[in-house]
């Protein structure tokens, strides 16, 4: 019947069908299907019941759970980031309910429906969801799968190998998404939870981030490695004025010129448009850290502690945004500069995007404006 009232949709089909979800006698699978088709039509009201149903299951028993767990889902598949931000407080407080939702997922974590769940999440929220798991679904050695309890429709999962499947398939989204805050939530969960031993996994999280963030050199930039020129010069390494600071050579009454990170964000603040600014920052910071991490890789093969490479290089600007874990990759040498200096950017400026085309889409759009990059 629902199916054939989108043709004739108007305030009354809509008034009439949120009044029925309100109605305590309905089943829950009708109560589903209403919601479904309330939601689709992007009722703003059948979304604020949704929430209204699934918050009032904080302290819900077993049995009232089958309305709220059909709310979850309809708020989790419609946009899985805001509906995680209602479900979680509910989950958090209420294990029941938490089990039957997720056993949802863990009947087949490689579903249609937990694909587009886990790839509208965030790192932070997979990895809250991973120690949810790792705290309320083990089970003792030799415990064996049992069939599956019904309840409103779905099934409470207690099988182990479908528990397992489905931390495994959230923990492999963090490590090989490239989310913003991967590398941080792998720590995390390495800190509270030690005995999956996921140290290793934090040096692979970092590389497929930096994979992920990575952006061919422009073709100047080519030149600049072919050549060796380096950060605010031009062909032929001559410096660019906008990009000099002056001090006297003590003892010597010459005047030695330098290009400066700051001098060069000095100029980017002189551009009006805040959009524009912001890019252009974010261009000069990594064409910056870019020569930097370029001498860094060389000098790696004779400097092998970070106390060497700072007395060999004391006026680096990366040093003052590298974290330890950076430093450990540095002295590692096993790094792509160009792909390291994106993931800086992207960590200080929270960027999100499509990580192949972010930069080239600033470079793009400066060009387009008339600033040279």
């Amino acid at each position: 019947m629902l199916d054939r009232t989108k043709p004739v949709w108007d305030h009354e089909i809509a008034e009439l069908l949120r009044s029925r979800l309100q109605d305590s006698t309905m089943s829950p699978k009708s109560f589903g299907r209403i919601l479904d088709a309330l939601m689709k039509a992007e009722d703003a009201e059948a979304l604020r019941i949704a929430k209204q149903v699934v918050v009032a299951a904080k302290h819900a028993s077993p049995q009232e759970l089958k309305k709220p767990i059909q709310a979850a889902l309809e708020l989790v598949t419609r946009n899985p980031s805001e509906g995680w931000k209602v479900i979680w407080p509910v989950v958090q407080t209420n294990d029941d309910f938490a089990k039957h939702l997720f056993s949802h997922y863990a009947i087949d974590p490689f579903s249609a429906d937990a694909v587009l769940f886990l790839d509208g999440l965030g790192a932070n929220e997979l990895a809250e969801w991973y120690i949810w798991l790792s705290e309320h679904t083990a089970l003792a050695d030799g415990d064996e799968p049992r069939r599956p309890s019904a309840l409103g429709g779905f099934e409470m999962h207690h099988s182990n190998n479908g528990w397992y499947w489905l931390s495994t398939t959230i923990l492999n989204r963090i490590i090989l998404s490239g989310l913003p805050g991967s590398v941080e939530a792998v720590r995390r969960l390495d800190r509270i939870v030690p005995d999956h031993k996921l140290k290793p996994v934090v040096s692979i999280t970092q590389e497929v981030a930096r994979e992920k963030a990575w952006m061919p050199p422009s073709p100047s930039e080519l030149i600049e490695l072919v050549s060796g020129s380096s950060p605010g010069t031009i062909d032929g390494g001559i410096k660019k004025p906008r990009d000099l600071e002056s001090e006297t050579i003590p003892g010597t009454g010459k005047v030695d010129t330098k290009p400066t990170l700051a001098a060069r964000l000095a100029e980017a603040e002189k551009v009006s448009d805040l959009k524009l600014r912001d890019m252009y920052v974010a261009v000069i910071r990594y064409q910056w850290y870019f020569a930097e991490l370029r001498e860094l890789k060389i000098a790696t093969k004779k400097h092998q502690t970070p106390d060497l490479l700072k007395q060999r290089f004391p006026d680096f600007e990366l040093w003052a945004i590298l974290e330890r874990a950076d430093i450990a990759d540095i002295i590692d040498g096993a790094f792509t500069p160009g792909r390291f200096s994106w993931s800086l950017i992207k960590r200080l400026n929270g960027l999100d995007g499509k990580d192949d085309r972010t930069l080239k889409n600033y470079r793009r759009a400066l060009r387009a404006a008339g600033i040279s990059v």
